[in-house]
């Protein structure tokens, strides 16, 4: 195998790797989520990721205290029965993550956000499905990177 060929191997390997190790990152949260809390508890509108996720969902970022809640009561990514479990759970215990003295599903009826660090709900974001294009544009750059670099090397 000539010089040439063995750096283009080696470029496709390493955009494989960055394909590969971005995939685990990519953002797993579930997009129905808000469309099923709004469903289950009759909301005017879907509530924000945010009042489950810190920053931008994904995985382990699942980090306000409702959200920590849910998860105590056996909410799971990608499962609708165990939201709406833990979401009858948050009812049938008055769960109220802020200590506002109003419950957690009181305060999302109402269009607030039950953590209390946002008044109410807004423009409700979208999170990218499990089809993002992510992973693909950051083997892209990679590779767009490494053939800029040997082609410097070779001039």
């Amino acid at each position: 195998m000539n010089h040439r060929n063995r750096n283009a191997s080696h470029s496709a390997c390493l955009a494989l790797t960055v394909l590969s190790v971005s995939l685990p990152r990519m953002a797993y949260a579930t997009p129905e989520f808000p469309g099923v809390i709004e469903r289950e508890l009759r909301l005017a509108e879907e509530p924000p990721c945010t009042i489950c996720h810190v920053g931008t969902p994904a995985r382990g970022t699942v980090q306000t205290p409702f959200g920590k809640y849910l998860r105590s009561r056996g909410l799971l990514a990608r499962n609708d029965s165990s939201l709406i479990n833990a979401l009858k759970a948050a009812e049938g215990e008055r769960q109220d993550s802020n200590g506002n003295g109003i419950t957690d599903i009181d305060e999302l009826k109402a269009g607030r956000n039950p953590n209390g660090d946002e008044p109410e709900f807004g423009c409700v974001g979208r999170i990218a499905p499990r089809s993002s294009y992510a992973p693909g544009v950051a083997a892209l750059l990679v590779m767009a990177l490494l053939s800029r670099r040997r082609r410097k090397s070779i001039h």
